[in-house]
């Protein structure tokens, strides 16, 4: 209630050196509340643990220089700096948020402590080509580090959002009568994960316990996928009429994902004793989704 808590400034400054070259900077200060699902946690006596958790606090420090080659090109380069602080930890599991939620599983429904620290860290190069010879695009690559604390708040591990590498592009083609041709790719670097606790998941199927102080130390294999889309538009003199084919990931490429385990089971289907995990094999998720739609502007 006391907005004296929460003061955000910001401030930012840009400068033409010449018509083409323009550097800009920028700082700011920005307080977020807690996610509902922290709020709302209730522990077993039906008390809202988390209902004085702080704010979290992040603090953004931009710079870049960006330059005009022609009336239809723009190029930038900018670097970021993000802190954070009273960021929430699990009481549980005694690890940053910023390590869970990276599934689609509940995120927050826990007591957590707002003593967590973190940063992130990078730069960006954009390459954006407005409409020109029929063809437009953005292309985008930044690298970049997310590091988060737990109740040690001098301790810095990548996040599950720290892919290091991050590579966009979103382009099209206008083609005679009405026709365009569309391309979406995109590219993310290998993931840190936290892997399953074999021997305490073992005594505790099908609860999974992962091993948090192997965050960092495994990542999953890169990503990418490409999209293809084809549009055909129709002009009347109120109203258009457009109809598109979209492919999404057309190569077919396959999601990583952490391996999975089950309990181990004889010919019969039997639990062995002792009990022991074994790996989840020849699982696939690289499915390609075609869709067929219709847009009408009136």
């Amino acid at each position: 209630m006391n907005p004296a808590n929460t003061f955000s400034p910001r401030f930012s400054l840009g400068y033409a050196l010449t018509p083409r070259w323009t550097i800009n900077t920028s700082v700011g200060r920005y307080y977020k509340i807690l996610p509902y699902t922290v709020l709302g946690f209730q522990n077993e006596n039906g008390e809202f643990a988390n209902q004085d958790g702080d704010y979290t606090r992040s603090d953004h420090y931009v710079a870049g220089v960006e330059f005009l080659p022609r009336r239809s090109t723009r190029v930038t380069v900018e670097g970021c700096y993000k802190r954070y602080d009273d960021y929430p930890v699990s009481v549980r599991y005694v690890v940053s948020l910023a390590y869970l939620g990276v599934d689609f599983s509940v995120l927050g429904n826990e007591e957590v402590v707002t003593d967590g620290r973190g940063r992130s860290y990078g730069v960006e190069f954009l390459l954006q080509q407005k409409l020109a010879r029929n063809f437009y695009g953005i292309l985008a690559y930044t690298l970049y580090w997310s590091e988060f604390t737990g109740l040690d708040r001098d301790d810095f591990r990548p996040s599950q959002w720290d892919n290091r590498h991050l590579l966009t592009f979103t382009g099209g083609y206008k083609l005679p009568k009405n026709w365009e041709v569309g391309l979406r790719v995109r590219y993310l670097g290998e993931a840190p994960y936290a892997p399953v606790d074999i021997e305490a998941t073992t005594e505790t199927y099908p609860a999974i316990l992962l091993d948090y102080d192997q965050l960092g130390t495994v990542r999953l294999d890169a990503f990418n996928q490409t999209d293809i889309r084809i549009d055909k538009k129709w002009n009347f003199p109120n109203w258009t009429f457009n109809v598109f084919l979209e492919i999404q990931n057309v190569l077919g490429s396959n999601l990583p994902e952490p391996t999975s385990y089950v309990l181990s089971r004889d010919n019969e289907g039997q639990i062995l004793s002792p009990r022991q995990l074994e790996e989840v094999t020849g699982a696939t998720n690289s499915a390609v989704l075609p869709t067929l739609g219709i847009i009408i502007d009136l």
